[in-house]
């Protein structure tokens, strides 16, 4: 059996592709960054759009297995890294699916990337929430239901990309305490946090 290098090629997208346009990446470049001949890319994947939906596969089956560490973690340090690992997941989202789904719709990546916002994101905020109630804004909210609002006010926030465009880890922070602020009404404890 012969070695893969679908890792490398994985990580090179992730380290690189960050901030390139989807337009300049192809398999030429891919072999660049992740320092192996065309060929060896194009082995693993048939074109481009395979690429794509492999690597949302393992984006997000790694994202997820983060996101289950995190909702373990307690009190609001949990929420406030939950909230940050989605939001820069989300914008990354909002930023490249209408140009994926447009230039490689077959097995568009967007639908692994959907399935876990629409079916299983709000169940890691739930989790949070239920192990620690004082973060409810109020002790008789139903809090699946409020789960879901925390995922639907990500999205609204993630509608404006150029507002999170900057990732600097202490903006995203920034960003995040403020989100949690209006949400949850905890300026006081959210001032405090990592």
């Amino acid at each position: 059996m012969s070695k893969t290098y679908r890792k490398e090629i994985f990580n090179a997208m992730m380290e690189h592709g960050k901030s390139e346009s989807l337009e300049k990446i192809d398999f030429e470049w891919l072999a660049k960054k992740a320092n192996i001949p065309v060929y060896r890319v194009k082995q693993e994947f048939k074109d481009l759009d395979d690429f794509y939906y492999n690597l949302s596969i393992e984006y997000w089956k790694t994202h997820e297995v983060k996101s289950k560490k995190i909702a373990q973690v307690k009190g609001a340090y949990a929420l406030e890294t939950l909230i940050r690992h989605d939001l820069n997941s989300l914008y990354f989202y909002l930023r490249d699916t209408p140009l994926i789904n447009q230039q490689h719709p077959v097995k568009s990546a967007a639908i692994i990337a959907e399935e876990y916002f629409h079916n299983r994101m709000a169940s890691y905020y739930f989790d949070i929430l239920r192990f620690n109630t004082e973060l409810l804004p109020k002790n008789n909210i139903d809090i699946r239901i409020y789960s879901n609002f925390i995922v639907h006010s990500l999205f609204f926030i993630g509608m404006y990309p150029e507002k999170l465009q900057v990732l600097d880890e202490n903006e995203l922070k920034f960003k995040t305490r403020n989100l949690i602020n209006s949400l949850f009404n905890l300026t006081s404890k959210a001032e405090t946090i990592g």
